[in-house]
């Protein structure tokens, strides 16, 4: 791996399946591994099978360090692996919370192989990456294919893009690897640069970004960061009371000593008091 400081975060999403396949299972070990000897930290949702639990016992037996967050509806059961000391139990009425906390305490993302808990987060990921959500704006996504296992996924994005539904590249949303080292060793790399970079050049970069998928052609530079929309004045029309005024004088003078001019007049009352109750009328009862 390239050189970088060892307080990196990695969060790693995966299955948490007795029958994940044994392949999936050998490059999670491999990552958990790496972590610790690295000396990265470990975030994961505390499972103890599948992808998370080979994860979790490989960084553990190398007295790596792992945070776990787990949704309260997985403890009845032990659901946590047992090695992890930093354990963080959220709760709520879905899984949100947990992917707040995974995403926040994270660096970086690396997702393996997963269910639809694994896709569920990857695309979460991915949307608030575009969109300048959940301050994953700056944060590295990489997914390890495994034996092409996100292949149909990628096809998607490749289409959607081709097809012009997306506003950019499919490297702009998501990287991808095909093993845990090459992947850590970019989430690595992703990372350092950031460190590097001013934060005023990375604002710049997530207002183009937003802009861009609120179809905005050139936003201009704001002071601080936010989604750039066009804003269109409403106009208010205020009554011309001169023109008014106006008509009103014309119609007395014509109604002066003139029969016809006081129908018209009346009739000219008799509209407005309707308007009047009708619109009267219409108003809701404020009780």
């Amino acid at each position: 791996l390239r050189s970088t400081s060892p307080d990196m975060r990695v969060g790693v999403f995966g299955s948490s399946s007795k029958d994940t396949k044994q392949a999936y299972l050998d490059e999670a070990f491999r990552l958990g591994e790496l972590l610790a000897e690295r000396g990265y930290t470990c975030v994961n949702g505390a499972g103890k099978f599948g992808v998370m639990g080979a994860l979790n016992t490989a960084c553990s037996q190398k007295n790596g360090k792992i945070v776990g967050v787990i949704h309260s509806i997985f403890c009845v059961d032990a659901g946590e692996h047992p090695f992890i000391k930093d354990l963080l139990v959220v709760g709520g009425i879905d899984l949100y919370e947990r992917k707040l906390q995974l995403f926040d305490a994270s660096d970086c993302i690396l997702v393996l192989p997963g269910g639809v808990g694994t896709f569920d987060e990857l695309w979460d990921g991915i949307s608030s990456k575009s969109l300048g959500m959940k301050d994953m704006s700056l944060k590295p996504i990489c997914i390890v294919n495994v034996d092409g296992f996100y292949d149909g996924s990628l096809q998607q994005l490749q289409r959607a893009h081709e097809d012009g539904i997306l506003y950019q590249e499919v490297e702009e949303y998501v990287h991808v690897e095909t093993n845990v080292a090459d992947a850590l060793a970019w989430c690595a790399e992703q990372v350092e640069n950031s460190r590097k970079v001013p934060i005023d050049t990375h604002l710049r970069k997530i207002e183009r970004m937003v802009a861009k998928n609120n179809n905005v052609p050139h936003p201009e530079p704001v002071e601080h960061f936010a989604v750039h929309r066009e804003h269109v004045p409403i106009e208010v029309t205020e009554p011309d009371v001169t023109e008014s005024s106006t008509a009103r004088s014309s119609v007395s003078k014509r109604s002066d000593g003139s029969f016809y001019g006081s129908l018209v007049l009346a009739a000219s009352v008799g509209v407005l008091v309707g308007l009047t109750l009708a619109r009267v009328c219409k108003c809701p009862s404020r009780g």
